[in-house]
Parts: structure tokens; C-alpha cells; sequence
């Protein structure tokens, strides 16, 4: 009896020791085992938003983030460049690519030495490059001793082009043999066969007023606004009430409808025209105000500064119903006009050219022309020209900048180019060429 009692307290006992044992595995096993990751609730994506030729825009974002991370981003299965402790979302933009070329990007969160968390893959493919090859077309436009120029243009169609400035012929400019003073032109209109002048007169009490037109901006082929407070709407001409004070030269005009339409002038000035009158827009600036433009992404943007005085530029962007001051363009540096490009991309020239990839938040000056540049015009990543004084003349495929000399550019007189308007087919310079005082037309077919 007292032996099977001792075999039964052995096999409790040896049973109580391997219960023990597996307790402190156990609890072994779970002592040594590695931490919780502090990102195992974290979500991380990456999206592309935009490619020229040479570049992508990537957004990289994070939910449920808990604390700074070590992010590596991939690009086609490789490690392309690591960014170190991230709090934020971020927007990233490589320029070192190839024109034409498939990509895919990924991030990575890396934890002591792990892939601790991995996106998606974000496919994006960049842009071809731009034929270069112009045949050009010289127009000019002028007689006598009074000096014609032009100053701006709108592009509608290859067969409907306004161009605006101020235009003297012999008959014009003068008096008739009854005393009757003969207004010069304003304006010129190709249609498709020829360039016909037009006289786009103010019309007051005492008659039509001749001014020369700085600016206008076409909404649509039937409705066309003058820098002279004149609509062309439907074939007949407009006289808009000016109900506001406003400088006589009206830089720049740009419209997002028949009743939300922008005028820029000097003091900093800016107004809207609602559909029926005009209101003062608050810039908060004294600087003149030289341009605005937009693009097809929505971005408006105006360039401000004062001319060839190099004392200081402006910058004001959209934003509703204001206008904004960009804060990061240097602000000794003049600004004649300005072009957004894509959606992040911007270019100034004046005193000097500016590029901006991430909208607006730094800049770089690029050192590609000796010439004062008066206009910057995009139609995409692949054709940004600019052009300026001494007939200058700068053409962006893409790839690489190239200068009149490059191009093909045609003898001309000494020119200061004005405006510029480009598409897919064309590009067409407009000016005055001050060694024989005419209004001067360079129209450049791509191809």
C-alpha cells in the first residue's frame, strides 16, 4: 500500500515538474520574443500626380502614423532614394529620368533594420520630347515716324488670332483735308487668309477714343476683352463702364467665365468684372502688376514688380475668391511675367529666369540666357518658350533649352518681344523692332 502511494505522489510530482517546465518555456519563449512594431496600425501610400520628360511627382502619404519613420522609396524594384524620420505627408519629385519611360515606385517603412510596412506600386510613365524644327513666317506691321508695337495676343485657332498694341500708318495719325484727326490702329485679326487692322475703340460721349491696347484675353471665338474696357462679344464692340479707379494701362487680363474676369495694372492693382461692374480686388502689394496666367489645372498665378529697377518682385496666387502673396520668391528679383506648368511647376522671368518644381516653395535661377526676358508662355512640360529683349528667343522640348541660333530663327530688325502664344502646332512671338519702329509678328509652325 505505502509503495503504490509513493508511485502515485512520483507521478504527481513528475507531472507537476513538466507542467513547471512548460510554464517557463513559456514564459521564456514570450520574454524573448521581439517588441510590437509601433507601426503595425500604419497605412502608406504613394501616388503619382505628375511627369514631364525628365521628372515625376509623387505624393507619399500615411495614416495612423505614430511616430517619425525611415522611409526608403524604390523605384523599379531598387532603392532609389531614403528619407529619414518622416512625421508628415510629403511630396516628392525625382528629376534625374528618361524621356518616354515606364516607371514604378514603391515606399517602404524600415524598422531596426526591417520591412516593416510597404505601399503600393505607383506606375508612371514621362513625357516624349517636342519636335524642334520651326518654319517661320515674319509679318510687320507700320509706316512713318511714330513707333508701332505689338503687345499682346490671343490664340483661338490657327485661322482666328487677335493681336493688340498700337499701329501708325502714313494715313493715319494725322488730319484729313477737313481737319478730321484720323485714329491710328489697335488691334490686327488673322482669319485664316490675311491680317486685317481694326480700330477696338472706347466709346465716350465726345466720340470714339484710341488707346493703345496692352492686353486682352479671349474667353471664347464670340467673346474677347480688351485691355481698354472694351468686350467684342457676338461681332459687336462694347464699351464697359468703368465704375472703379484703375490705371489707364491695363497689363494683363485673364477669365474663368463671361462674369469672373481679371484685370492686373500698375500699384498693385487688380479688379474683377462680375457680369455687370467692376470691383477692386485687395493684392497687398504697391508693386506694378505685369501678368497673369493660368493653366489647365486650374493654377492662377500674377508676377509683379517694378520694371528694370531690380528692387524687388511679387508673386500672388488663387486661392477662391483672393489673391494670395507667395512668400518664397526672392524678393529682390523683379518678375515680368510667369507661367504655371503642370501641376506643381512654375517659371518667372524679368530680372533673371526662375524655376519652381513644388509649387512655389523654392526656387533656382536657371542660367540660360544673357538677354532680358520679358514673357514666358507653356503649353506643357515640353514646350515652354521665352522670349525678350534683343530678340531673344529660348525654346524648352523637354530635355534641353535651345536659342534662336538653334532653331532655324529668321533675320529680323532688333526686336523686344512682348507676348508669346504657343500650342502643340505653333508658336507665334509678337513685338516691336526698334531699329525701323514696326509692330512685328514671328509665326513659327512646328514640324
Amino acid at each position: 500500500m505505502k509503495n503504490h502511494l509513493k508511485n502515485i505522489y512520483s507521478i504527481l510530482l513528475y507531472k507537476l515538474l513538466f507542467w513547471a517546465a512548460l510554464s517557463l518555456i513559456a514564459l521564456s519563449t514570450y520574454s524573448c520574443s521581439e517588441p510590437a512594431s509601433p507601426f503595425g496600425q500604419t497605412d502608406i501610400t504613394l501616388s503619382a500626380l505628375d511627369a514631364s520628360c525628365t521628372e515625376v511627382w509623387l505624393e507619399l502619404k500615411f495614416s495612423n502614423l505614430s511616430q517619425p519613420a525611415d522611409v526608403a522609396i524604390q523605384k523599379d524594384g531598387k532603392d532609389y532614394l531614403r528619407l529619414l524620420s518622416l512625421n508628415r505627408d510629403t511630396l516628392l519629385v525625382f528629376e534625374d529620368l528618361e524621356p518616354s519611360t515606364n516607371y514604378s515606385f514603391c515606399a517602404i517603412i524600415r524598422h531596426e533594420g526591417k520591412d516593416d510596412k510597404i505601399s503600393n506600386t505607383a506606375e508612371v510613365r514621362t513625357m516624349d520630347t517636342t519636335n524642334h524644327s520651326f518654319t517661320w513666317e515674319v509679318f510687320e506691321f507700320g509706316e512713318g515716324l511714330a513707333s508701332s508695337a505689338f503687345y499682346d495676343i490671343a490664340y483661338i485657332s490657327e485661322n482666328d488670332i487677335w493681336v493688340v498694341g498700337e499701329i501708325y500708318f502714313n494715313d493715319t495719325y494725322t488730319y484729313d483735308t477737313l481737319g478730321n484727326y484720323i485714329q491710328p490702329y489697335n488691334a490686327v485679326h488673322w482669319d485664316g487668309l490675311k491680317w486685317e487692322r481694326k480700330q477696338m475703340f472706347y466709346k465716350t460721349t465726345a466720340g470714339p477714343s484710341f488707346r493703345p491696347i496692352h492686353s486682352l484675353y479671349a474667353i471664347n471665338k464670340d467673346e474677347i476683352w480688351f485691355g481698354n474696357f472694351v468686350q467684342f462679344k457676338n461681332g459687336a464692340i462694347n464699351s464697359l463702364n468703368l465704375n472703379i479707379s484703375f490705371p489707364a494701362l491695363v497689363n494683363g487680363i485673364w477669365a474663368a467665365s463671361s462674369t469672373e474676369v481679371y484685370i492686373v495694372g500698375g500699384g498693385g492693382r487688380i479688379a474683377k468684372h462680375s457680369g455687370y461692374s467692376w470691383e477692386i480686388i485687395p493684392s497687398g502689394t504697391e508693386f506694378d502688376l505685369h501678368d497673369i496666367n493660368s493653366n489647365s489645372e486650374g493654377r492662377v498665378l500674377i508676377a509683379g514688380g517694378f520694371y528694370l529697377r531690380n528692387i524687388g518682385g511679387i508673386i500672388l496666387k488663387k486661392n477662391g475668391t483672393v489673391f494670395e502673396k507667395v512668400l518664397t520668391f526672392p524678393e529682390s528679383k523683379e518678375v515680368m511675367s510667369i507661367a504655371p506648368i503642370g501641376k506643381f511647376k512654375t517659371l518667372t522671368v524679368g530680372a533673371g529666369i526662375f524655376q519652381s518644381n513644388d509649387n512655389l516653395a523654392n526656387w533656382k535661377e536657371l542660367l540660360i540666357s544673357n538677354s532680358y526676358s520679358s514673357v514666358v508662355r507653356a503649353n506643357s512640360h515640353n514646350q515652354i518658350a521665352i522670349a525678350g529683349h534683343f530678340s531673344s528667343f529660348l525654346y524648352f522640348n523637354g530635355v534641353r533649352w535651345q536659342d534662336k541660333s538653334e532653331i532655324g530663327f529668321p533675320e529680323i530688325p532688333r526686336t523686344i518681344w512682348k507676348s508669346i502664344a504657343i500650342n502643340t502646332n505653333e508658336v507665334i512671338l509678337i513685338g516691336m523692332a526698334t531699329e525701323n519702329n514696326k509692330a512685328i509678328i514671328l509665326r513659327g509652325k512646328i514640324g
